[in-house]
């Protein structure tokens, strides 16, 4: 079985975790995917004022989440879990898991 005969030639063979390589031949992972949308998140916060940015909270292992009323819309919640944290959105009503 080849790519090609299974209609995928034109998916590159190479991958990376890398947020700021520029090349069609490698696809980005996930973890890459994700690294560049937290940063692209926190370059938006960055340019809010203060009354409307972005707030980042930081949750300790097996704790549930915060109560989402006491939230804003666009509040992140980061989730210890063993080491690697879950990303959650607040987005005006709930709290949303990033994947």
């Amino acid at each position: 079985m080849t790519k090609t005969l299974i209609g995928l030639e034109n998916l590159p063979n190479a991958k990376s975790d890398s947020t700021d390589l520029d090349d069609t031949d490698v696809l980005a992972t996930a973890k890459a995917v994700r690294t560049a949308r937290l940063a692209n998140y926190t370059l938006i916060n960055a340019k809010q004022a203060s009354s409307s940015a972005v707030k980042f909270y930081l949750g300790l292992a097996n704790q549930s989440l915060p109560n989402p009323i006491n939230y804003g819309e666009g509040d992140m919640y980061y989730a210890d879990n063993n080491g690697t944290y879950d990303v959650y959105l607040h987005d005006g009503t709930a709290w949303n898991l990033l994947t």
